[in-house]
């Protein structure tokens, strides 16, 4: 928990501290609702709230100080402690980068990429505490507020600290790494992931590559060898470079992967020695996000033995390639937090897998943020789980209407497009055999778990 008096906050932010009385900060807080005695209240502005409703409410419940941009607040509260900047967002990144420097040997972890990069995080993290004692990312913290708030949990016990970074526009990931100051940057992959906001592959790659730019020489990179719009920057950093992946050459390499009954066996080659890992993963590039996790703890020097035992402790997080066993014996994958090309691709990969002896079915929604070729994208994802043997093939939205039309003129899969997710997804449970598997995916705005829940009500879980 991050202590400050309210004069260090006002330095390292830049702002004007008005105060009657001494204060002291034992923890930071955005919302209200959260506040214990002694927090630092960031009142921050959104588009559909704003903080600075509940200063006073803060200050009630025990906040010892208020991050504003608003003067007119300290009339209301004449005895408050506040500190007065321009921004407060831009503040709070400044006070957690201010407090990322408060500890100079601890060895940072930033992750970012397309797709993979939240299992990544939690392997890494999870191998990284067999020798140090580790903090991560929580969840999808990993924006321009997630991240400064993840670091302002840093204490004197952390001797590591997994950051996972997103971004939806270009310069997003070059600010995160600088609050964050990472000494081994991670790439899980660069895809077509935000290409409606930033046009190309390759100006993802350079939006992504800002991580790495951030970092000192003594850094390290670690990049995927399998991904070719990754190979650029393996040929380019100036960094050290780990590899991983499946490929010839991969520093930590994977050499096998396959389903077993609880999760699925991985084998890593890490200086020229194989490691058997037991997952309780079953995605198909659950395999490469192990070696990614591998490579970075074999740098930071935790034994090999020790890496297996962390990526095995990995459990699936909610709505990522998580497995539900229905009342009949069927399997529900909920896998409904996010999609974009790359991440749908490995979901029908691993579908087809599972699959085994009986009916494999693809409900799929919209990806969003795809730009001008989002049309011909999901055709090709149509064509692409229609060849990849899919049986059924169930839509939601316009877009992915489109692939179901593109995969029903593939011989064998049987495609629908619903309008309704109630409809459909009665349909889907209505039908459901012991031995099916049935995958949901889709991008967080079309809220494919509400196709899943309603399966679940309907068909029950075991």
């Amino acid at each position: 928990m991050a202590r400050f008096s309210a004069a260090e906050i006002a330095q390292a932010v830049g702002g004007e501290l008005v105060a009657h009385k001494k204060a002291e900060v034992n923890g930071v807080v955005t919302d209200s609702r959260n506040i214990s005695r002694g927090s630092l209240f960031v009142a921050i502005k959104g588009p559909n709230h704003d903080g600075h409703r509940f200063v006073r409410d803060a200050f009630a419940k025990g906040a010892a100080v208020a991050l504003i941009s608003e003067h007119s607040l300290m009339l209301t509260e004449p005895y408050g402690v506040f500190v007065v900047v321009e921004d407060t967002v831009t503040a709070l990144q400044e006070l957690a980068a201010y407090h990322r420097s408060r500890f100079k040997k601890l060895l940072v972890v930033g992750v970012t990429g397309s797709s993979g990069k939240t299992t990544v995080k939690n392997m890494t993290a999870a191998a990284l505490s067999r020798r140090y004692v580790t903090l991560k990312t929580e969840g999808n913290l990993n924006n321009h507020i997630g991240v400064p708030m993840t670091l302002l949990n840093l204490t004197r016990k952390h001797e590591a600290a997994v950051i996972e970074m997103g971004m939806s526009s270009a310069g997003e990931i070059a600010r995160l790494a600088r609050i964050a100051a990472p000494s081994i940057g991670v790439i899980t992959n660069i895809g077509s992931a935000h290409l409606g906001g930033l046009g190309s592959v390759a100006a993802v790659r350079k939006a992504k590559g800002e991580l790495l730019d951030e970092m000192t020489r003594r850094g390290k990179a670690v990049l995927n060898i399998d991904d070719p719009n990754s190979e650029p920057l393996i040929k380019k950093t100036p960094l050290n470079t780990v590899t991983f992946g499946w490929g010839d050459g991969a520093d930590a390499r994977v050499m096998e992967s396959r389903l077993a009954p609880s999760g699925r066996r991985v084998t890593i080659r890490w200086k020229k020695k194989e490691n058997y890992a037991k997952l309780k993963l079953i995605g198909v590039r659950d395999a490469d996000n192990a070696s990614a996790a591998f490579a970075v703890a074999g740098a930071a020097g935790v034994e090999a033995g020790e890496i297996v035992k962390g990526l095995g402790s990995v459990k699936p997080e909610k709505m990522r390639m998580e497995p539900v066993r229905l009342a009949n014996g069927a399997l529900l994958i909920n896998d409904a937090y996010n999609a974009n090309p790359d991440s749908v691709k490995s979901a029908i990969q691993t579908l087809v897998e599972i699959g085994g002896g009986g009916r494999t079915i693809f409900v799929f929604g919209d990806m969003l943020e795809l730009g001008p070729e989002e049309e011909a994208i999901h055709a090709r994802i149509g064509k692409f789980a229609g060849k990849s043997g899919v049986n059924a093939f169930y839509s939601y939205g316009p877009l992915a209407g489109r692939s179901a039309k593109e995969a029903g003129l593939v011989a064998g899969c049987n495609a629908k497009a619903g309008k309704n997710k109630e409809r459909l997804a009665d349909e889907i449970a209505g039908q459901l055999r012991p031995g099916d598997v049935a995958l949901v995916k889709g991008s967080r705005g079309m809220r494919m778990e509400d196709v899943v829940d309603r399966i679940i009500s309907i068909a029950g879980r075991r």
